[in-house]
């Protein structure tokens, strides 16, 4: 007699995904499914939830809770869910990492949008403490095998970053990507959710302790056109509207940039700026860090993240065939740095994925997916934190990116 038999893969990342309308039953259903393909016990949930489908805070940390058991746990709302077998949305997403290869702990601060800087050290700080002593051999071990995930209310990350590095240094690398609410793009924007505290406005901080060894790969679909100049005048809590580029009206100057009429650009600067956002050239490595217009205000053009005064502004093209096969050339990346993937964790910019559209977006997980051949889980973000590594560790805040954090199956220590 024989007997058919469903054999799981158990892994040291595993992940889920439920679509029930109701919290309690979605995050029982996705951490069910996580578990089932989990090698040992969860060190760490990390979920991804639709800000349409469960827009209270309070209930998804209610129902974490009820699965966690004292496991640390950290939430962020989303514009979409992600796992390996395809994007999603009205769903909640989850991963779950294995404290055969992980240590954990979760922390909020409050003011991610009116003390941001105060908000990212707090959050560090409450999670530092928490996470206590760490011991292991430094022979051996090329990197940290701490790492900071940061899930901040949007607005200022920047700052938030800036609050993280004073408590943690220079030297712990740094992704993220902010919360969202299902592209209703209204003020708090979604909401995060951790063990002491869920709500909206906050910075949520996971630190992590990771015995594999791992690579943060992030990138973007962008070429410059030709078209830079001098931002000359700036305004905005973070020096994010771009009032004058070499001495003129900026909407006339990117108006002309693009060929269009400048009234066309003030009614469609959103979706116009999906398709030609601006970039800052980091001096140092030489790379591109975009930005994306959101909205014109009186003649100068609101962006989603800082644009430095007197800085080079280039005119960038975002090419959407190059977007959709962007997992795929990060996954690449990854496995030529770290060999076999455990698992990953995918920070995607929502902007991107409204860009690529539905049949994109199922395109651009099946390639991040084969090549990846692992779980992995994240979600679509109303912003990117991810530093291009080949030189230190810094992070900042950008747009219209794609960012992995990759685990390998070699051990750290």
């Amino acid at each position: 007699m024989y007997f058919l038999v469903d054999i799981v893969e158990k892994r040291l990342i595993s992940t889920g995904l439920s679509t029930k309308p109701n919290i309690d039953e979605a995050v029982e259903e996705a951490y069910s499914k996580a578990l089932e393909g989990l090698r040992g016990k969860p060190a760490l949930i990390l979920a991804y939830a639709s800000y349409s489908q469960y827009p209270d805070p309070v209930k998804v940390r209610e129902a974490l809770s009820k699965v966690a058991g004292g496991i640390p746990y950290a939430c962020v709302s989303t514009a979409g869910e992600y796992v390996q077998d395809g994007p999603s949305t009205k769903s909640l997403a989850m991963v779950l990492l294995s404290n055969e290869a992980f240590k954990a702990t979760v922390a909020t601060g409050e003011g991610a949008q009116t003390t941001p800087v105060s908000a990212g050290a707090e959050a560090a700080r409450k999670a530092l403490e928490s996470l206590g002593t760490v011991e292991y051999s430094l022979k051996g071990v090329h990197k940290s095998p701490l790492i900071a995930l940061l899930y901040s209310a949007p607005g200022r990350e920047e700052e938030v970053i800036r609050g993280v590095r004073e408590v943690l240094g220079p030297h712990i690398p740094i992704i993220g990507g902010s919360s969202g609410d299902d592209f209703r793009l209204k003020p708090p924007f979604g909401y995060q959710v951790g063990p002491d505290k869920a709500g909206a406005g906050l910075a949520l901080l996971v630190l992590l302790v990771s015995k594999l060894d791992y690579v943060i790969i992030g990138g973007h679909a962008c070429r410059a056109t030709g078209n830079y100049g001098i931002v000359s005048r700036t305004s905005g809590a973070r020096s994010e509207v771009v009032e004058d580029i070499d001495w003129k009206p900026a909407v006339e100057v990117y108006a002309s940039w693009i060929g269009k009429d400048v009234e066309y650009v003030r009614k469609n600067m959103l979706s116009i700026g999906l398709e030609y956002p601006f970039g800052v050239y980091d001096p140092v490595m030489g790379e591109i860090y975009v930005k994306h217009p959101a909205m014109v205000i009186g003649n100068g053009i609101m962006c989603f993240a800082r644009i430095p005064l007197y800085s080079t502004i280039h005119l960038l093209y975002h090419s959407k065939e190059d977007s959709i096969m962007l997992g795929g050339r990060l996954a690449e990346e990854a496995k030529k740095s770290v060999g076999d993937i455990e698992g990953a964790i995918l920070v995607h910019c929502a902007g991107s994925s409204a860009y690529i559209g539905d049949e994109g977006k199922k395109r651009f997980v099946r390639e991040m997916a084969n090549v990846l051949n692992a779980p992995f889980a994240g979600h679509a973000a109303y912003g990117e934190q991810w530093g291009y590594y080949g030189y230190g560790i810094w992070s900042t805040h950008q747009n219209l990116t794609t960012a992995i954090l990759a685990f390998g199956k070699r051990t750290l220590f």
